[in-house]
């Protein structure tokens, strides 16, 4: 037989004041399974405590003896017909444990982040701050996804290839002259060619390619390469829109993150949830993407979220304790819940190796270490040290192709980081997944996180 494990102590909340009156709310501001931290203020009687959670105190039963001047870690375990708060030991672990699991789900979950925001936005039901950041969420999520590539894909550039060479094969089946019918069909399909390529331009991308050098080819196309005599096989017809493609394709400019877009959106995530409610800044809480959430969830029947929307709060819960318990080892985690990355995370830390006997008052060099997942390439891991105005850069890939791929852009390297120095730069293999780098820092020496209980 196992042994029983005595469970932990239960506070069952009598009544919640805010410090700025004395009359009690009229909804707990608390949700199921949501984390806090309180520090016992007083004792009232004989187990009744006062409890300073955030910017509000609660009076609360507890049959646990408890010390004035102590703070708890407490879970909400209960909202109805009565308030109940759990006290936990290493609290962080505990609930990393029982959600990591949703890191390796992040592309999925969080895939609909932004049709989640457009549709809380218009619900009348929250308040009009939360709306309003619903809708501003929406739009830097927008600003951060990668437009499409200004180039067709292989099934839509078939088609296009197989109805072109009918519209020909009939014109010049008797190696005759095409028909005026066949080639106005034939530049009518160009022009709707064309026209699939425009209506992918992104602001800022080189759209001089299309009246410029397009005309030119499409000109010789429909004036050239279509007059009498000129009967078009289906491997010319190929080779052209090869060309064609390649022409729309090439120089493009690489997709760039906006930072204050960046910045702005990983601050509207709301991470720091928690913190701002304890500052007393209830506004700031209330327009970021958590607390929209757990305002939602207090206007669902029974304070349950739908499984989609559930997932995206747990998601986040577990985004600001993995920042919670990593930041006590001396890194500073910033999640990237992008929507072009499957896992993805920066870590941020002090070279803690860097020793310099003669200048004892220069800071220690810095670390940025990304660790991201991206589909196509498998993981990727990239080493950035700087000290001062000097770079050092190591990719690792999951192979040496990866490796060779990205050694193509050590030129592009030393004008991107610019007026930086780059002392050296490094393509090696071996990267580790980013779930995997995760588990490693929280446990390290085989020492157990995940939850195991069946």
């Amino acid at each position: 037989m196992k042994p029983t494990t005595p469970l932990p102590p239960v506070l069952r909340v009598q009544r919640l004041t805010g410090f700025q009156g004395n009359r009690q709310d009229q909804r707990t501001p608390f949700t199921q399974g949501q984390m806090l931290q309180a520090t016992v203020s007083g004792k009232t009687g004989d187990g009744q405590f006062i409890l300073d959670i955030g910017s509000r105190q609660v009076t609360a039963e507890a049959r646990a003896p408890l010390t004035i001047g102590s703070r708890l870690d407490l879970q909400v375990v209960s909202t109805t017909p009565q308030v109940e708060l759990q006290i936990i030991h290493d609290p962080l672990s505990r609930r990393i444990g029982q959600n990591l699991h949703l890191f390796d789900r992040q592309a999925r979950t969080l895939a609909p982040l932004a049709d989640l925001a457009r549709q809380f936005s218009e619900n009348p039901a929250l308040s009009k701050a939360t709306r309003e950041a619903l809708g501003q969420i929406s739009q830097l999520l927008d600003r951060l996804t990668p437009k499409p590539l200004l180039i067709l894909s292989q099934a839509e550039t078939a088609h296009l290839e197989e109805k072109l060479s009918q519209l020909l094969f009939q014109s010049s089946a008797d190696r005759g002259q095409p028909t005026l019918q066949s080639t106005q069909a034939v530049r009518q399909i160009l022009q709707n060619f064309l026209g699939q390529f425009a209506s992918r331009e992104t602001p800022g991308s080189r759209s001089t390619l299309v009246p410029e050098q397009l005309a030119g080819t499409l000109h010789t196309m429909l004036d050239q390469e279509l007059l009498p005599g000129h009967g078009l096989e289906k491997k010319q017809l190929t080779e052209l829109l090869a060309g064609l493609v390649h022409q729309l394709s090439r120089d493009r400019p690489p997709v760039e993150l906006e930072a204050p877009a960046l910045r702005e959106f990983l601050n509207r995530l709301g991470l720091n949830f928690e913190q701002l409610l304890a500052r007393g800044q209830g506004k700031e809480a209330a327009g970021t993407l958590k607390g929209a959430l757990h305002e939602l969830q207090q206007l669902q029947e029974g304070g349950k979220l739908p499984g989609q929307t559930s997932q995206l709060l747990k998601t986040l819960d577990l985004f600001g304790l993995l920042q919670a318990k990593l930041s006590s080892e001396g890194l500073f985690f910033i999640p990237l819940p992008l929507p072009f990355l499957e896992q993805g995370y920066l870590l941020l830390e002090k070279d803690r190796n860097h020793r310099n006997k003669q200048e004892k008052n220069t800071d220690a060099p810095r670390i940025f270490s990304l660790y991201l997942k991206l589909q196509g390439l498998g993981n990727l891991n990239i080493e950035i040290r700087q000290q001062e105005d000097e770079l050092t850069l190591c990719f690792r890939t999951e192979g040496p192709e990866q490796a060779a791929f990205f050694s193509g852009f050590r030129d592009e390297l030393h004008r991107c980081i610019a007026p930086a120095r780059l002392h050296s730069v490094q393509f090696l293999t071996g990267a580790d997944e980013p779930l995997r780098n995760i588990l490693e820092r929280l446990a390290p020496r085989g020492s157990g996180i995940l939850d195991t209980r069946i």
